[in-house]
């Protein structure tokens, strides 16, 4: 009897390891393209209540070390230019500590599309966020 193990080409596919799961894969940069996929969607543009919005943020935590890092769009919250929003790194040692925080940019929604866009400011993002770890290490 000739039979054939192969069932339509399952046994021949190549099962690899998930990349998201490895230690070394370069979060901060998926932290900034998730942002920018998101911010395109849900931050509004220039108009009435924009003051009024919800940030839109992205997180990611360390399973090893428990630090949580953020990257948001938020509201200005300047009556003089309701249309500026803020780009704003975070950083949490664990769920107990105190989150610090740094503004990045300030500027219109395209504006801030623009600089996440950008790869040569992921670097920029990088350095806000190590600074702010650094910070919360030392208890400022």
């Amino acid at each position: 009897m000739n039979i054939d193990n192969n069932l339509n080409g399952l046994n021949s596919i190549n099962y690899k390891r998930n990349s998201e799961t490895e230690p070394n894969k370069d979060f901060k940069k998926e932290l900034v393209e998730n942002l920018y996929k998101k911010a395109r969607q849900e931050v509004p543009q220039d108009g009435n209540n924009i003051n009024e919005f919800d940030p839109v943020s992205v997180k990611y935590t360390d399973p090893q070390t428990e630090d949580i890092y953020y990257v948001s769009v938020q509201a200005g919250y300047d009556k003089e230019a309701p249309e500026l929003k803020v780009l704003r790194a975070s950083y949490q040692l664990s769920k107990d500590e105190p989150v610090y925080y740094m503004n990045i940019i300030r500027g219109s929604k395209q504006d801030i599309l623009d600089y996440l866009g950008n790869e040569n400011n992921l670097g920029k993002i990088k350095g806000c966020l190590s600074v702010l770890k650094e910070r919360a290490l030392q208890g400022d």
